[in-house]
């Protein structure tokens, strides 16, 4: 076992990354995540932290980290990739993911990567957009808007966004 200033930590220090590559842990183990600063511990299915809400994958494909979701209402506790543009049930972007009727780890506060449809520029805006599964970057507060990039770049893909809890989305 890892020891940190006092801190008994099953699998030491890792990277998202890193966690997404272990195997054969058992409920209960805990790392320290370097990437958000979290105590991230594994409940049998996922590596769950304060930041995640677990649900199930309703979408008809696998979701990859940086995927943005949206509540399923229909089906329950679930999820599935946005395609509306600026939607007002999105939750935020998968950190865990999982095939088809699986649970993945939703980010709903904090700082993660999310897949962006556009470039960015830090400080703008994170709304759904009508790509699957991506966001797009506005400079305007308004209707769907669940984050705020805190870097830019100069091209479509992941992007680093301070994720706001949506508390009237549940």
């Amino acid at each position: 076992s890892y020891i940190s200033k006092g801190r008994r930590y099953t699998y030491g220090v890792k990277t998202l990354a890193e966690l997404r590559l272990l195997t054969g842990m058992s409920v209960g183990d805990t790392a320290f995540c370097s990437d958000n600063f979290r105590l991230m511990t594994y409940d049998g299915q996922l590596w769950m932290c304060n930041d995640f809400v677990k649900l199930t994958n309703a979408s008809a494909v696998t979701l990859s980290p940086g995927d943005v979701v949206v509540v399923q209402p229909s089906q329950g506790n679930s999820c599935t990739r946005t395609t509306g543009a600026s939607s007002t049930i999105v939750l935020g972007p998968v950190v865990f993911g999982a095939p088809i009727g699986s649970p993945v780890a939703v980010a709903i506060y904090g700082i993660y990567d999310l897949n962006s449809a556009t470039s960015t520029l830090h400080g703008d805006y994170a709304v759904t957009s009508t790509t699957a599964g991506v966001a797009d970057s506005t400079s305007t507060m308004g209707a769907g808007v669940f984050g705020v990039f805190v870097s830019s770049n100069a091209a479509a893909g992941l992007a680093k966004c301070f994720i706001r809890s949506k508390p009237e989305v549940f």
